[in-house]
């Protein structure tokens, strides 16, 4: 049997490798894709893919909105989304695919994919690319539910979804999210261990690292090394707040590094969205006491490719899905989160309140303080976060 995994996320595709290793599945077709402007990720993707597991490989850029219908452009979408069904459906009888692998359980074309074709016999199974997977995202929760969205679904199914794609689908583009329990999965893969239907499998995680990567690593480190060696993820916390505070975020990052031996290396992975000066502020803070090797500088590989190759004192975020996958995707590592400590220094002030995400991110990490005692925390500038044990 062929497979066909669909894949518009540098994460999508490691967590592909690792099912088609654990599971040994020959055959497979690497249908992939980007999101938005994120055209780079065709590099990550050239660097990371293992070859030897893929059988052949299909471009479809905005696959991860294939079928995406809105009320602004909507005769531009349906034409889009029937398009793009037709060319997936020829790839489908061209290799004689038995089973569709999505990642993003949440997405609303892997949804649409689901229903299309389990219905012409393929099996569906989803797979993990984030913490996303595990909850269920209802994007028309606080939506208002008028007449005419009812009789748009009503025209839509009657004209569009019924004939063409012989399901009544309309409603779940305008007035209310499909439900997990209403998708036809033949398996649900995770990393961590959250789900237990009958359909649930949790991927077994072996270091799967192409040789193209291996040999940039490599080369990234070369005469870098360091025994007392930090990573830093950065990420601009401060976009999530009222008041952007990018000066308290600079701070809270220079006392982190104040408490950290001097000796100590710090190895930087910027967010993707830190470019330019907001970077170069970051970098002058490091490089006032410590040798600063960054990560990533000419492809933004996901950073678990480095949490599996290589060891760190500890690994330090604003906050960061990685931390999930702590002792799963890569060996038990100690994080440390300057996430509550900076968001404390900015509301002290009167200034700023927190945005839902931001709240939303705190409960996460207390959740993950309860989960990985010792081995996930909250930084606190009262005492060393870096103690001789872990050097």
């Amino acid at each position: 049997m062929t497979n066909l995994f669909f894949i518009y996320t540098p994460m999508q595709l490691l967590v592909a490798q690792q099912i088609i290793n654990m599971e040994n599945l020959s055959d497979n077709i690497m249908l992939y894709g980007y999101i938005g402007n994120n055209s780079h990720f065709l590099e990550i993707y050239d660097l990371t893919r293992i070859d030897q597991l893929w059988t052949g490989k299909v471009l479809l850029p905005d696959l991860a909105q294939w079928a995406s219908i809105s009320r602004r452009h909507i005769v531009h979408d349906l034409v889009k989304t029937y398009r793009n069904f037709n060319y997936i459906k020829r790839l489908v009888d061209q290799y004689g695919i038995g089973c569709i692998y999505l990642g993003d359980i949440n997405n609303f074309s892997n949804k649409f994919a689901d229903i299309v074709f389990a219905k012409r016999n393929i099996e569906i199974c989803f797979f993990e690319e984030g913490s996303s997977h595990y909850a269920f995202q209802d994007h028309f929760l606080n939506k208002k539910r008028y007449l005419p969205d009812y009789l748009l679904c009503s025209i839509l199914d009657f004209l569009y979804f019924k004939p063409l794609f012989k399901t009544t689908y309309a409603k779940y583009c305008f007035i209310k999210d499909i439900k997990f329990d209403q998708l036809h999965i033949s398996k649900r893969y995770s990393i961590r261990p959250y789900y237990h239907e009958s359909y649930d499998e949790v991927i077994t995680v072996s270091p799967l690292i192409s040789n193209k990567l291996s040999t940039y690593i490599n080369n990234e480190i070369a005469g870098k090394a360091c025994a007392n060696a930090i990573l830093l993820m950065t990420s601009p916390a401060y976009e999530l707040l009222e008041y952007n505070d990018e000066e308290m975020y600079l701070k809270t990052i220079g006392e982190y590094l104040s408490t950290i031996d001097r000796n100590s290396a710090v190895y930087v992975k910027f967010h993707p969205r830190e470019i330019g000066e907001a970077r170069e502020k970051v970098l002058s803070i490091i490089e006032k006491n410590h040798q600063v090797i960054i990560l990533g500088e000419k492809v933004n590989i996901p950073v678990e490719y480095y949490l599996q190759t290589m060891k760190f004192a500890e690994v330090v975020t604003f906050f960061s899905s990685t931390a999930f996958y702590n002792g799963l995707l890569f060996p038990l590592l100690q994080f440390v989160s300057l996430l509550q400590y900076y968001v404390a220094q900015c509301c002290s002030s009167g200034k700023n309140r927190l945005r839902g995400e931001f709240a939303n991110r705190i409960n996460v990490e207390r959740t993950l303080e309860k989960e990985q005692k010792g081995y996930y925390r909250s930084f606190s500038p009262k005492k060393s976060t870096m103690n001789s044990s872990t050097l």
